[in-house]
């Protein structure tokens, strides 16, 4: 038994241990293509925000470039109607949040004819660092002043009338800025839209610069080359997380994200839940797998038992009769004789011969149902190989429980007989008797003694029972 369930044990811990391994495997696999599918899945949302943003921005430096080229024309000092007039008209647009033109001094006047004096913002002093030489390009707006904090400006250069220098300054409507870059996108590291020198318009980073506040870790040079050639960039902080930067089509710069090995671990939460999930499912049907075959085994074994017992139980049974065979009737009564201890018993064999084929056959039948009614269930009914049939009583013992069940039989031998008469059939009866265990000790002594008897009777001829002697 022990062998049968090793049988079965060794190949389905074999079968787990080598489905845990795969697992394992797979488990990897799956993480880093999930992994790679939520980056990119990130870059393409953070590329549409920068997109949301780029297309204000290039709005408005599209009518700041035409604006300016007007302004080229004017004077700054005598043409200031003019002037606001354009800028009135300029900042009508729905993308256009104010607009102003300053002399070098931060002098001048607003889309509402107001005179302004900006010379002491912030602001226009980083205007004034990155443009005094001409040229164009966008400044964010880092504190409240003239401009509400957050604002990114889009500034011109002017030479009015080739006298005066100057600048037209124009508010981008994306005061929504911030929101617009962290729409759609997990909480993450860092999330912020840089310029090339590192200045932060928008994002969750906590300082101004991420050159100057910003991890070690990451590769400014790098960075700043994708920045000068507007190209996306991905890559893997070792020990840390992984990078992203999404290029502006508008500004020198872009979106520059940082998800630690942590972030990327919560993001990727509800995948991976879904693969262990079907990791269990894949258990859960390799084990019904499993134990539907050990239940068809089983059930298998179970059958072939029943088979074996029926198999076992024909080749003892005399196919004639329904009664034990020679061997099955020389096995029960051996079983009895081994355990039967100070218990007796009487061993009786009749001979029913016929000349009739067919009359013997159906004698015979109806002979062993009649036995099968008169005698107990635990008697031994058989028939021998020699055709005889063989009647083992159990427990019987004295003379007086002998004598009456040899007159028993004697009754039952002479009613068969009458009946066989009544019907027209012939047939000679003979019977023997044997004692256990005075007359034998075992089976085969015993099976020995009631046959001699049986000769004895049927050369009497008188159709009665002869004793052992």
């Amino acid at each position: 038994m022990k062998k049968a369930y090793l049988k079965w044990l060794v190949p389905i811990i074999a079968l787990y241990v080598m489905a845990g391994i795969t697992c394992w495997i797979f488990r990897g696999i799956v993480e880093e293509e999930v992994q790679e599918n939520e980056m990119h899945k990130i870059s393409h949302i953070a590329e549409e925000n920068v997109r949301s943003v780029d297309v204000i921005i290039q709005t408005v430096v599209d009518y700041n470039n035409s604006t300016a080229v007007s302004f080229a024309n004017m004077d700054f000092n005598e043409d200031q109607d003019k002037l606001v007039n354009v800028l009135r008209t300029l900042s009508k647009n729905e993308s256009v949040f104010g607009s102003i033109v300053v002399d070098a001094n931060g002098v001048g006047v607003n889309e509402k004819g107001e005179k302004i004096n900006i010379s002491n913002e912030l602001f226009f002093a980083k205007i004034i660092e990155s443009f005094h030489n001409g040229g164009s390009g966008m400044v964010q707006i880092r504190e409240d002043g003239y401009f509400s904090a957050g604002s990114v400006v889009v500034v011109n250069y002017i030479n009015f009338d080739g006298n005066t220098k100057g600048y037209l300054i124009t508010n981008s409507r994306v005061e929504d800025v911030q929101e617009r870059i962290l729409k759609g996108l997990p909480k993450l590291e860092v999330t912020a839209l840089v310029n090339l020198e590192g200045y932060i318009f928008a994002g969750n980073f906590d300082g101004d610069n991420i050159w100057e506040d910003g991890s070690d870790l990451l590769p400014e040079d790098t960075i700043k080359m994708y920045i000068s050639q507007k190209k996306y960039y991905m890559s893997k902080i070792d020990g840390y997380g992984n990078l992203i930067f999404v290029p502006s089509g508008q500004i020198s710069g872009g979106v520059v994200i940082v998800a630690t090995d942590d972030d990327m671990s919560d993001i990727m939460k509800v995948y991976m839940m879904n693969y262990y999930n079907l990791v269990i499912a894949l258990l859960v049907i390799v084990t019904i797998y499993i134990l539907a075959n050990l239940g068809i085994f089983m059930f298998g074994r179970f059958i072939r038992k029943i088979r074996a017992a029926k198999e076992s139980e024909r080749i003892k049974t005399d196919s004639i009769t329904g009664l034990y065979n020679e061997y099955g009737f020389t096995g029960e009564l051996s079983g009895y004789t081994r355990y039967a201890g100070d218990r007796n018993g009487i061993l009786f064999a009749i001979s029913i011969d016929c000349d009739n084929s067919t009359d013997r056959i159906n004698i015979l039948k109806d002979v062993a149902e009649e036995l099968k009614r008169t005698y107990r269930i635990t008697d031994i009914l058989g028939r021998g190989e020699e055709g005889e049939f063989l009647v083992f009583l159990k427990g019987f013992e004295g003379e007086k429980d002998i004598r009456k069940q040899t007159d028993e039989l004697q009754l039952f031998l002479y009613d068969l007989k009458s009946g066989l008469i009544d019907k027209g059939k012939k047939a000679k009866i003979a019977a023997g008797r044997a004692i256990y265990p005075q007359n034998g000790g075992n089976a085969d002594e015993l099976l020995a003694k009631v046959r001699e008897a049986l000769e004895k009777s049927k050369v009497d001829g008188k159709g009665s029972i002869s004793f052992c002697e």
